[in-house]
């Protein structure tokens, strides 16, 4: 969905790459130690590849999957990065009213976007409804025919650094969330190694600029899509996330259905590859949710594209996600320094000062 401008156009830059989190994170440092550069780059990558190893919904031997081993029956013990992470994802679900939940893996593998969980059967036991329950009441075994949702289902305690789930069934999947945060770790050490120019993105939906490029003082020159048309923006200390309908689709029935799920819901978006295109009357391939084709008008039929520009990743990417699936910004308190811009099927829309922003830009 993005995409860096002339990106073999800055010179004296080293470009590495590694494969984490389902996607392939790269990276451009400029400067003239290249030593210094490589050292950087890699410590970087490998603190990516530890919260890799943390995060991961698909590894049995990750802390997410004991997490959804385990949460229904017993408070499961935490890092601090991870600790933090989810920190972050209840606050975004509460600010967003709802609109990004990392608790909708059921609702993921319902509509075809993840397989069978490789899971320990969760066996009926205790229901840790709160950090310091001590209650042996007994948790039903859940009906897997239907998906349980919801983050007001977890139970995190920051003082004891534990996570439990009040209810069986539920299961965390950070995926919408992870790729940003890892940005933000990788940076951090990029910038704690004194680069003061660098460009990482993971996959085309996130990315994180340090500095400025040296053949552009204005910044790193992003576009939100192969479109010509699409508007560019520049980054300087700042982080860029993107979600579209378009990134995925799984078939259902006889409907084509969009990754992007509406947790209020639990429906996805319809998608039509036919439409795919600049904005125009039917140009976005998103034609509206299952509930529309039931009679029920979704709440934003018609947007195909959420950015947000936000000193972290990780929150640019959480927003990017609820803003697509809440269709706008109206009601909400959003993030100090935050800037989104919106897609629809006819045209984008902006908040003030996107569309001249160099954001956090030099002076």
């Amino acid at each position: 969905m993005l995409q860096v401008r002339n990106p073999n156009a800055t010179p004296s830059a080293l470009r590495l790459a590694c494969e984490a989190m389902g996607t392939r994170f790269e990276c451009v440092l400029a400067g003239d130690q290249e030593p210094n550069l490589r050292a950087a780059a890699e410590a970087a990558f490998a603190e990516i590849e530890s919260l890799h190893s943390r995060w991961s919904y698909f590894s049995s031997t990750s802390l997410v999957s004991r997490i959804n081993q385990a949460g229904a029956t017993r408070r499961v013990p935490l890092d601090t990065d991870t600790l933090d992470l989810l920190r972050l994802a209840l606050n975004t679900w509460q600010d967003t009213e709802g609109c990004f939940d990392i608790t909708i893996a059921p609702l993921m593998r319902r509509w075809g976007f993840r397989p069978l969980p490789n899971l320990v059967a969760r066996a009926s036991g205790p229901c840790p409804s709160s950090p310091t329950s001590s209650s042996t009441a007994t948790c039903p075994t859940p009906d897997p025919a239907t998906p349980r949702w919801g983050s007001q289902h977890l139970s995190l305690d920051t003082h004891a650094h534990t996570l439990a789930f009040t209810t069986p069934g539920i299961e965390i999947d950070l995926g919408a969330i992870a790729k940003g945060a890892a940005l933000d770790a990788a940076a951090s050490i990029i910038r704690d190694a004194g680069v003061t120019s660098a460009l990482l993105h993971g996959g085309t939906s996130s990315v994180i600029a340090i500095g400025t490029p040296p053949d552009s003082p204005r910044g790193w020159p992003i576009r939100l899509g192969p479109d010509p048309s699409a508007p560019v923006v520049h980054l300087y200390n700042a982080a860029l996330g993107v979600s579209a309908h378009h990134g995925r689709t799984a078939d259902a029935g006889d409907l084509t259905v969009g990754h992007i799920i509406d947790p209020r819901t639990g429906e996805p978006g319809l998608f039509d590859s036919t439409l795919v295109g600049s904005p125009s009357r039917h140009g976005s391939g998103y034609v509206g949710s299952p509930s529309r084709h039931a009679g029920r008008t979704p709440a934003a039929p018609n947007l195909t594209l959420a950015a947000c520009i936000h000193p972290s990743a990780a929150l640019a990417d959480a927003w990017s996600t609820a803003l697509l699936v809440r269709g706008c910004a109206q009601g909400l308190t959003l993030p100090a320094n935050l800037h989104f811009a919106l897609r629809s099927s006819i045209a984008w829309t902006y908040s003030d000062h996107f569309t001249t922003l160099a954001h956090g830009a030099p002076p």
